[in-house]
């Protein structure tokens, strides 16, 4: 009996210790529980109206894909309609447009559909070696289109397993043991799209296909030559190096080599140089325009991400800073001159990126840009 009411007695405390604690304390719980309650209910909803578009887009494309088809199979009824599917991230789509020119290549009549989601339709709609950009409104909404009759021919670049509104996708070909946890093991992008879509392993350089239009609206920016992109801020910030460093390089290279230097990307990250030694294109172009501006660029600087990619494609020299992501201590996203040496530096961080010194940027930098001094050769 004493222990029964010992125990009573001990548990009425230590409520009375909690209530006490939460009432009491100058650290009230009460607004972190509202905050978390609303984060939760803002993803709930935001969950709600994903899914509320997902079933209507993809009813309007099957009917639109299926207007398509029967327009092709009528006037002929051995044109064979092709899919690929890769709806993104930018320099996945960048890396991944030889298999484009190598589907043509083997389905020469096809009439070759891509699906991709909207922020990269421009990139597929000036590609000649697609006839239609088919914009899906996600992953699942992809799913559902494969499992239809739509298409003869599925070019399937996602990974096997690979989840959207909880739905996994489903892949009977290609390599299905590569994932986001071992991807880099594979080799390069490319490489790694055509090992998950069981496509020969290409190793071809990427292209971009830039519109006049957009050629004529960035001749408006009056842009000076030459001078040196800058892309600072990656969507992984273990690929980020640190704003101060960038601020340093830009620095010295405005002083040192008298190059002005243009930013693009999402947001600013230099914006601490003044007059015509800096311009400040972030947030103002499109993927193509972005395109454009570092084409006519002298050289590129920037970390892996979508307009290293972009540098890469339209040739322009890049120096490229790249330390551990993930669980890869060392990989390479890239083929073609980007690969191979030929048009880039890559510098690589003994650990992460953020610990590669300016010193060693500069220096790559200032390789390229100055020549090598002429030797003089004296006759005794």
């Amino acid at each position: 009996m004493k222990n029964a009411l010992w125990e009573y007695k001990a548990e009425n405390e230590h409520s009375a210790m909690v209530v006490s604690l939460v009432e009491n304390s100058s650290l009230n719980l009460l607004p972190l529980i509202c905050r978390r309650s609303t984060r939760v209910i803002l993803r709930m909803l935001k969950s709600l109206f994903h899914i509320s578009q997902l079933y209507p887009s993809f009813g309007f494309h099957y009917i639109q894909v299926a207007w398509i088809k029967h327009r092709i199979k009528k006037e002929n009824a051995q044109r064979p309609i092709v899919v690929v599917s890769l709806i993104g991230r930018l320099g996945d789509i960048v890396a991944g447009e030889p298999i484009s020119r190598h589907i043509r290549n083997e389905f020469r009549d096809a009439f070759i559909i891509w699906c991709v989601s909207k922020p990269y339709g421009e990139l597929i709609d000036s590609n000649p070696y697609i006839d239609k950009t088919l914009i899906v409104h996600c992953l699942t909404e992809w799913i559902y289109l494969a499992k239809t009759s739509l298409f003869d021919e599925i070019v399937d670049l996602h990974f096997h397993g690979r989840r959207c509104c909880a739905l996994p996708l489903e892949k009977h070909r290609g390599n299905k043991d590569i994932n986001h946890q071992n991807y880099f093991d594979f080799g390069s992008l490319l490489g790694i799209f055509c090992q998950v879509s069981d496509l020969p392993v290409l190793s071809c350089q990427p292209n971009v296909y830039i519109p006049v239009t957009v050629i004529k609206r960035i001749d408006t920016l009056l842009l000076p030559s030459p001078y040196i992109v800058f892309h600072c801020q990656s969507r992984s910030r273990s690929r980020d190096w640190v704003t101060d460093k960038w601020r340093e390089l830009a620095q010295e290279i405005v002083e040192k080599l008298g190059l002005p230097i243009v930013e693009v990307g999402e947001r600013s990250i230099i914006n601490c140089l003044r007059g015509g030694s800096y311009i400040d294109l972030s947030g103002r172009l499109s993927i193509l325009e972005t395109a454009e501006v570092i084409r006519r660029a002298r050289m590129f600087v920037g970390v892996d991400s979508g307009p290293a990619h972009l540098a890469n494609a339209v040739g322009t020299y890049g120096v490229i800073l790249f330390g551990e992501y993930h669980t890869f201590k060392k990989y390479l996203p890239y083929t073609g001159g980007y690969a191979n040496g030929e048009n880039a530096e890559l510098i690589y961080a003994d650990g992460l990126t953020v610990d590669i010194p300016v010193d060693r940027v500069y220096e790559a930098v200032e390789r390229k840009v100055q020549p090598p001094r002429a030797i003089r050769c004296y006759q005794q």
